[in-house]
């Protein structure tokens, strides 16, 4: 009988080798005689042995045909036979071996971009087929330069057609190439290298504003409408390029609550808004920004805007007036110097007044400006100090806002004239004794008494509110003006004073002060005093008369003519009628 069944094993599915085989096999056993040899041969067929014809290799399990020269593709089996002592023998097969002498498909490698982002890259290649032994493995690589012989970093084999190479450099230029093997171990040339420049750095900008011009505001704070503008602030990439803006727009500085947002397509950060018309509301924006090779920015304080407010609303100018307390005068209506104090008030409910600009004119409909000005603050008061002896100024405010609005003007003041001038003479300050007729304007030359009136015909606009009367111009007496305040004039006119005893020439000295307390210069009157024993004397025929015959013929004198002017022809004078 001959030997038992045994199993013989060859290298494997695929070898890469054409120049020899080799096999094991199990060792196999005879009852009767026992196992006498073994003998190997190599065929193209189970059994056959047109490569290799049987070979004794003796009792060993395990034997390698080497100076082969196999063909690629070819399926080869290895054939044991045992023999027993007794001459027969028993012949078991390999499950054959396939030759496979070509390495993989060259892998195509996957295009990459001008710039790659962040510090790493993916590459991919395409995936290969071997139509041999398969078990396809890539092998990638990198390098600084395009001969591969600077830089060079390897993935390893690979069962993935993509390997990701991390802790790139940013702004180096890197180069990428792919191998394959299969699973015999044939190895297929490297692919085209490609390259990418690695950019690691995000765009930058120096803030994002919505202090733009197109934004109707003055101070970049305040908005007079509910169209608001942004953009960023010298917005750069150092090396890809500046892609896209991403902005998110909210009525919170912690963009709780988002009202638009989104990626603006444009590379300058501009964004338009019309903000909800919410009065005293105000808009952040924020932005990232994205630059070629995909790099994205953080958000970050920097490029969060301060917000901008909504102000809908137009500030309020009061009334102006000039009863601040620093005018120099009793009631407000005049001002006996150059310096005039106006006060006022003004609103914004909003964004706060922050200009005021007033207008002072010389009348009241503001057609005869002195002065216009922006005071270049909320201020409530304004000092002008060039009004002009005799003119009345009226002032009136109008105000700006933060936002930029303007209001109308306020009420205007009620007028405060300028009174630097004593009181004014008509024709002269005061008369001594004079006529009871307005038309006439002169004084006695004599009196026969020591009391005479004194008629003030003075005038000023501010009123008189004192005179000062004196014999000497050292020692004055201040008289009171009864009709002070209300009239320009002194009322009544008439006063009595008493000259002193001696008899002569007398000098009435006045000195007068208005309303605001302009004091003038002396006003002099002169009179002459006889007194009842040292007159004149005369006869009949004379036609000489003392004006104190009034007291006995009154209203006419000796020739019965009514007494208009002592001093008139056939009147009479300052003498008393003796008897001849």
């Amino acid at each position: 009988t001959p030997p038992l069944y045994f199993a013989v094993s060859d290298a494997g599915a695929f070898t890469a080798d054409k120049t020899k085989l080799a096999a094991t096999w199990e060792a196999s056993s005879d009852p009767d005689s026992g196992i006498n040899r073994y003998e190997f041969s190599i065929g193209t067929t189970s059994g056959g042995t047109e490569i290799v014809t049987w070979t004794n290799v003796g009792l060993n399990l395990a034997y390698t045909a080497t100076g082969l020269n196999l063909t690629h593709g070819q399926v080869y089996y290895i054939n044991v036979r045992a023999f027993n002592n007794g001459g027969t023998s028993t012949v078991s097969c390999s499950d054959g071996i396939v030759v496979d002498l070509l390495a993989p498909p060259v892998p195509l490698m996957s295009a990459e971009p001008t710039y790659s982002s962040g510090t790493a890259n993916l590459v991919t290649c395409s995936a290969v087929i071997d139509p041999g032994s398969g078990g396809v493995t890539y092998d990638f690589q990198r390098a600084t330069d395009v001969a591969f012989n600077f830089g060079l970093q390897s993935s390893g084999w690979l069962p993935e057609a993509n390997h990701n190479f991390a802790a790139l450099v940013h702004g180096t230029l890197y180069y990428f190439r792919v191998r394959t093997r299969d699973a015999v171990g044939n190895i297929s040339s490297y692919s085209a290298a490609v390259n990418s420049r690695q950019d690691s750095n995000p765009p930058t900008a120096t803030g994002y504003t919505d202090n733009v011009a197109a934004n109707n505001d003055p101070d970049g704070v305040w908005s007079r409408d509910t169209l608001v503008n942004f953009s960023a602030v010298d917005l750069d990439d150092d090396l890809s390029g500046v892609a896209n803006v991403h902005v998110q727009i909210s009525d919170s500085a912690t963009f709780a609550t988002i009202l638009s947002e989104g990626w603006l397509g444009n590379t300058t950060g501009v964004r338009s808004f019309t903000a909800p018309a919410l009065d005293g509301s105000t808009i952040y924006a924020r932005a990232k920004y994205e630059d070629v090779a995909g790099n994205i920015s953080d958000w970050n304080p920097t490029n969060t805007t301060d917000g901008i407010s909504i102000d809908l609303s137009v500030p309020v100018a009061n009334a102006t007036t000039d009863t601040a307390g620093g005018n120099n005068d009793p009631d407000h209506i005049i001002s006996a110097d150059p310096k005039l104090y106006f006060d006022f008030t003004h609103s914004d409910a909003i964004s706060g007044v922050t200009d005021v600009y007033i207008q002072i004119s010389r009348d009241s409909a503001f057609t005869d400006i002195a002065k216009e000005l922006y005071l270049g603050g909320p201020d409530t008061s304004y000092l002008f100090t060039e009004g002009v002896d005799g003119f009345t100024y009226y002032a009136r405010i109008k105000v700006k806002d933060r936002a930029g609005w303007e209001s109308v003007y306020g009420d205007k003041s009620d007028g405060i004239r300028v009174d630097m001038s004593p009181p004014d003479p008509q024709i002269q300050a005061f008369y001594i004794n004079k006529p009871v007729s307005p038309a006439l304007n002169f004084s006695d030359t004599t009196t026969a008494t020591s009391t005479v009136y004194i008629t003030i015909t003075l005038h000023d606009p501010s009123g008189i509110e004192f005179a000062y009367i004196s014999h000497d111009n050292l020692n004055w007496t201040e008289w009171i003006n009864p009709a002070y305040p209300g009239s320009q004039y002194w009322s009544p006119a008439s006063i009595s004073w008493s000259l002193t005893a001696t008899p002569g020439v007398k000098t009435v000295y006045m000195e007068f002060k208005d309303g605001v307390g302009n004091r003038g210069a002396s006003s002099t009157q002169t009179i002459e005093y006889y007194p009842l024993y040292n007159v004149a004397t005369g006869t009949r025929e004379d036609k000489v008369y003392p004006v104190d015959t009034y007291d006995e013929y009154p209203g006419q004198n000796k020739y019965g003519v009514d007494r208009t002017r002592s001093q008139d022809a056939d009147r009479g004078s300052s003498l008393k009628l003796i008897t001849p």
